[in-house]
């Protein structure tokens, strides 16, 4: 009777466990869903150093050959201080491990015979450089606490004793989870905390300004709030704005002399040497035929010279035959003209008897004084002081030209230089504006932000990288350019107007002629975007998207990942998308039935690969994206029909799976679109690199050769010219 009763029951139980088990294996997927994708994961902050290394062991200890034992020593010893210092969690043992790696920095010059031991060495020095700083700015503060003397006042040990806490555990916190970030997210927290740290020094030094408080604060600003632009380019791509005449020829009168002036060829143009601006020179050839009109009087000034005069009128003629070097310099002052020349100055002098010195000439002819000898020894004698005079008289009337004509490009670059360095241009602003030149190249850098609004800065040094010889490469922090253009246009129309956005990728939003295509309007109500998602159905793209956003309260933020990936960190987010057709008549796992799933989640991180082809000739530039990591944690979901009102809330399970569905439909939708023409004023983008783990992109821009160029004498007066 056992087996009878026990026989039918084994197949039930059976059933209710596969039922089960196909009920916890959904579960498991929609919980893995919910949970999202792994955080994006944060590059080390000494990433460029162990990219060097690793190609230096490559190349000291190639693959197969005999292991070199004394630079494997080296390597892994400056390898362990690396991480040593990124594990720190006091500021004792950061410390210890800093002098580690600078004892380390001792070995790296040995292999600068090697192709990347000087990689390695300008690496190693730009991550070392501004934690040096950093270590000896804390140590002044806390050296100069220790010396000072004892008190009973309270207010003022409790005043030392802040600082020591701001430096050990406020800073030195914020510091210790920075290095040691292994997520974006976690890295951007360290980095808010870093701010607020910084805005409690600038109190401190705001209320009373002590010289090493204020020795911390720009060390800070050095290492967590560094230039994020910087520009190189060579004289060879700027040649019609730099190379011009600078002499035309034509009289000129200075002092009641008339000097004829006839300009000869261009010898040359280039960059100069200067580390305060952008130093460039035009040189030219001229000469200058110079009548000096009252000579015959200048010589009765002179004891022998009167002697001459009673025999002879005499005429000079001074003939420089000369090289003009204009040298021009812009720095954040402005425009500064320095105009210098290399003279040749000769004089003619020619006679003409006198009717009252018959007598003398007699007496001079007797003594072999004829009329050319004494005209070669006033020759002589009134050189060298025409020379100087036509030396001194070309150099003041230079500079007279050029403050003149210097005075009203200065007032006008005064609308842009405000001083202290800083730089606007509309809704660009640059602070800490540094201008520079070499032979090779022109240079600068600064800090790029918005207006009005204050700016982050880079918190990565920028990557080792050669100039190109020929083109301008700008490099810039993509991701403190990007927070910062965001959040300017968070403060400012029309995003400051727009209460929602409609994207609408793929097919449906091709142009004419087009297969994909890219759409975004702005304040779309809810009707409208069901109609738009209507409207994409008929297209059957599965790669397409139609998205309604609401504006997040704040700006998104953005970073990059240690895989190269721009990541997209944004706040209260809400988006409206189309619920697939099958998922349409709910039920189920799938939930009530809905047209319109709502997400609405507190944080989302979004990682996105891309790359940008640089449009050439008539081709415009194309942007190629993809999602590859879609963080929705804490995510909800609604349900919505025809009113968005009656959203109804879907459960844990019933989310998750929804979750996964519209990460997977943001995954597999790739970007493809064509970017917006921009005016480049006559250049043309050759090159758009990768996006590096330190958050840096490369542009490099090169004369378009379909362009007008600039005549190489422009319309433009030339900035000096002489007698």
């Amino acid at each position: 009777m056992q087996v009878e009763v026990n026989a039918p029951a084994a197949p039930r139980l059976r059933r209710a466990t596969m039922r089960r088990g196909i009920g916890g294996r959904a579960a498991l997927i929609a919980w893995c869903l919910a949970c999202g994708l792994a955080a994006a994961p944060a590059a080390t902050s000494y990433r460029e150093v162990t990219a060097a290394l690793d190609a230096l062991a490559s190349e000291t200890n190639p693959a197969g050959a005999a292991n070199n034992d004394a630079s494997a020593s080296n390597f892994a010893g400056l390898r362990g201080a690396l991480k040593d210092y990124a594990a720190a969690e006091t500021e004792e043992d950061r410390r210890e491990s800093l002098a580690a790696v600078v004892a380390a920095r001792g070995v790296v010059d040995t292999f600068a015979a090697q192709t990347n031991g000087p990689r390695l060495a300008a690496a190693l020095d730009a991550w070392l450089a501004p934690r040096l700083k950093l270590a000896d700015a804390e140590r002044g503060v806390i050296a100069m606490i220790e010396a000072l003397p004892d008190t009973n006042d309270a207010n003022v040990k409790a005043n030392r004793a802040g600082w020591l806490e701001f430096i050990e555990s406020d800073l030195g916190s914020a510091i210790a989870k920075y290095e040691s970030a292994t997520t974006v997210r976690v890295r951007r927290e360290a980095l808010a905390q870093l701010r607020k740290t910084l805005d409690s020094l600038d109190q401190r030094n705001a209320a009373t300004l002590w010289p090493p408080a204020a020795t911390l604060r720009a060390a800070l600003d050095d290492l967590f709030r560094a230039p994020n632009f910087a520009v190189a380019v060579d004289p060879a791509t700027v040649a019609p704005w730099l190379e011009r005449l600078v002499i035309e020829s034509g009289p000129v009168e200075r002092k009641g002399y008339i000097s004829q002036v006839t300009a000869g060829q261009a010898t040359g143009y280039g960059f100069a040497d200067s580390n305060d601006g952008v130093a460039f020179y035009n040189r030219q050839l001229f000469v200058s035929v110079t009548p000096i009109h009252d000579f015959y009087q200048q010589m009765f000034q002179d004891q022998r010279g009167r002697r001459a005069a009673k025999m002879y009128y005499f005429y000079a003629t001074t003939t420089d035959q000369a090289e003009a070097i204009i040298t021009t310099t812009i720095s954040t002052r402005g425009l500064a003209v320095d105009p210098n020349y290399n003279h040749n100055v000769d004089v003619s002098i020619c006679t003409a008897p006198t009717p009252e010195g018959g007598a003398e000439r007699s007496v001079a002819a007797l003594l072999t004084f004829g009329p050319r000898r004494i005209a070669e020894l006033v020759r002589q004698n009134a050189l060298p002081r025409l020379t100087e005079n036509v030396i001194q008289e070309a150099l003041d009337m230079g500079r007279e030209r050029a403050d003149a004509q210097i005075a009203p490009r200065n007032e006008n670059m005064r609308k842009y230089l405000i001083g202290d360095n800083t730089l606007v241009v509309k809704d660009l602003t640059v602070k800490r504006l540094e201008l520079s030149s070499t032979p090779d190249h022109a240079r600068a850098r600064g800090w790029a932000g918005v207006t009005g609004l204050s700016t982050l800065g880079a918190d990565e040094p920028r990557p080792v990288r050669d100039e190109p010889a020929l083109g301008a490469a700008i490099d810039a922090h993509l991701p403190s350019v990007l927070t910062a253009a965001a959040a300017g246009a968070f403060a400012r129309d029309p995003v400051k107007s727009a209460a929602n956005v409609l994207i609408i990728t793929g097919k449906a939003a091709a142009k004419p002629g087009k297969e994909r295509g890219f759409k975004a309007l702005e304040n779309v109500s809810f009707a409208d975007f069901m109609k738009a998602a209507d409207d994409a159905k008929a297209f059957n793209d599965t790669k397409g998207v139609t998205l309604r956003i609401k504006k997040p309260s704040r700006a998104p933020e953005f970073a990059v990942d240690a895989k190269g990936r721009l990541v997209a960190i944004v706040h209260d987010l809400q988006v409206d998308l189309p619920v697939p057709p099958k998922a349409t008549a709910g039920g189920g796992v799938a939930g009530p039935p809905a047209k319109v799933y709502r997400i609405v989640a507190p944080v989302v991180e979004l990682a996105l690969a891309f790359k940008i082809t640089p449009g050439v000739g008539n081709k415009q530039a194309r942007f190629e994206g993809k999602v590859e990591d879609f963080d929705l944690t804490g995510a909800k979901i609604f349900a919505i029909n025809d009113d968005e009102n009656k959203a109804v809330s879907l459960t844990a399970f019933s989310a998750g799976l929804v979750l996964g569905l519209a990460r997977a439909k943001v995954m597999s939708s790739p970007i493809d679109t064509l970017l917006p023409r921009l005016d480049l004023r006559g250049f043309e983008a050759s090159e758009i690199g990768a996006l590096d783990p330190s958050g840096w992109l490369r542009v490099v821009l090169v004369r378009d050769p379909n362009a007008p160029v600039v005549p190489f004498n422009a319309d433009a007066k030339p900035l000096a010219s002489r007698p």
